[in-house]
């Protein structure tokens, strides 16, 4: 009988050369996660005749896809100039991944790349369940807590083309670059620094089905059809001189910010928001302290070609 341990699991990315078609994973595909959960979406429609009793008829199996999230923790790379492991999972929510001496990301509009995600729970030494979505594009959030780990959550949907058992995916190579703790950080907004507990930046893409009445399951993958990204902070409360949040807040006052931390090369990230709007406030408290937690929405500026954000590892 098989019993499937939570831990027991291993998650395989690879990007799709052609959208919706599975590029077949190896073993150098593999990344480490965290509480990896999938979720599947089948639209069952009624046969709502009238009939001469209120027994209920079979339904019928729709259009199918899936969900699949997971967690990460932030890592970089052995040097500035080498893509993390994590990148086509990033590239695969919208973003541009530019490589020179450091590795950038930005956000991107058009020619999103997909990826086919597998997920296999194992049985035994050789045997799993597996299940695989392609055409796969997602949505992530970065969740930092000062002195733990930085942790991405990732959330892709994508169409559900495999749910079997299958031999397991061998000859896994794993990425075991050392994250570094939330620490040593420089925050500023609007110049001043930030003295903050727990930040959160959340790329909020909207995600929705791609059908296709050619494909077996009616959905050939995922599409982003827009963005609502949030950077949440909770500073220590301070001057209006200091800080005037609340002017800033009914101002429309736009201004940069930025998150730096980390020191060794390879494994410094530093994230940029050119354009800052507060979009609430809300008091709260902390350690005993006054914390207001601020959330911003980050803005594209079109007279400065300002992305509303970039990531940098260097």
């Amino acid at each position: 009988m098989a019993r499937f341990p939570l831990m027991i699991s291993e998650i395989f990315v690879k990007k799709e050369i052609t959208f919706g078609v599975d590029p077949v994973a190896t073993g150098s595909n593999v990344i480490r996660v965290i509480e990896p959960e999938w979720t599947p979406i089948v639209n069952m429609q009624p046969q709502d005749y009238n009939s001469s009793s209120f027994d209920p008829f079979p339904e019928i199996a729709g259009f199918r896809h899936a969900t699949i999230a997971f967690k990460t923790i932030l890592t970089g790379a052995a040097a500035a100039s080498t893509s993390p492991r994590w990148s086509e999972l990033f590239e695969a929510c919208g973003v541009l991944e530019t490589v020179a001496a450091d590795v950038q990301f930005s956000p991107l509009t058009h020619a999103i790349p997909s990826v086919t995600v597998s997920f296999e729970r194992k049985d035994t030494a050789t045997t799993s369940k597996r299940v695989t979505l392609v055409g796969c594009i997602g949505t992530a959030k970065f969740v930092g807590e000062v002195g733990g780990r930085v942790i991405v959550e990732w959330e892709f949907t994508g169409g559900l083309v495999t749910h079997t058992d299958e031999t397991q995916i061998g000859a896994l190579v794993f990425d075991d670059t050392q994250p570094v703790a939330f620490q040593g950080a420089i925050i500023t907004v609007g110049g001043v620094v930030q003295q903050l507990k727990t930040f959160e930046f959340d790329l909020n893409n909207d995600i929705q089905p791609l059908f296709d009445p050619a494909k077996a399951n009616g959905v050939l993958g995922g599409v982003l059809v827009g963005k609502d990204p949030t950077l949440q902070i909770d500073p220590l409360d301070v001057l209006v001189a200091t800080y005037d949040y609340y002017g800033k807040w009914i101002a429309e006052t736009l201004e940069a910010g930025q998150i730096l931390y980390g020191v060794v090369s390879g494994r410094r990230h530093t994230f940029d928001f050119p354009k800052l709007q507060i979009r609430s406030v809300a008091p709260g408290s902390r350690e005993g302290f006054a914390v207001p937690t601020i959330i911003y929405s980050p803005k594209w500026n079109a007279a400065a070609a300002d992305d509303f954000f970039n990531l940098t590892q260097d």
